[in-house]
């Protein structure tokens, strides 16, 4: 799978009792960190901050970027795009992965 570094964080904020994710457009009163919609109390993840994505891009790069460099020449690596609904992702992945041998 690829990782861009253009990703854009949104650095999600999660009601705590649902831990359900804003929905896209949505955006939490960050004075009160209280859902605009529902009013719900809001938490943001210790990971899910600028520095901890900082870090894990550069453990991407120096990680995971080597072996698809290594192995993409041989044909072994498939690209998914899992910036898209899971059923898209799901498709995608049944089409670039051999049906296992029994």
């Amino acid at each position: 799978m690829c990782i861009r570094d253009r990703y854009h964080a949104s650095f999600e904020k999660l009601q705590p009792v649902s831990l359900k994710s804003l929905p896209k457009g949505t955006k939490a009163n960050e004075s009160n960190m209280k859902d605009d919609i529902t009013g719900e109390g809001l938490i943001q993840r210790s990971d899910d901050k600028p520095e901890a994505l900082h870090k894990r891009l550069q453990a991407y790069h120096a990680q995971t970027q080597p072996i698809l460099d290594y192995y993409e020449p041989q044909g072994v690596v498939r690209l998914i795009n899992g910036d898209q609904m899971p059923g898209a992702v799901w498709e995608e992945l049944e089409k670039n992965l051999p049906a296992p041998r029994i």
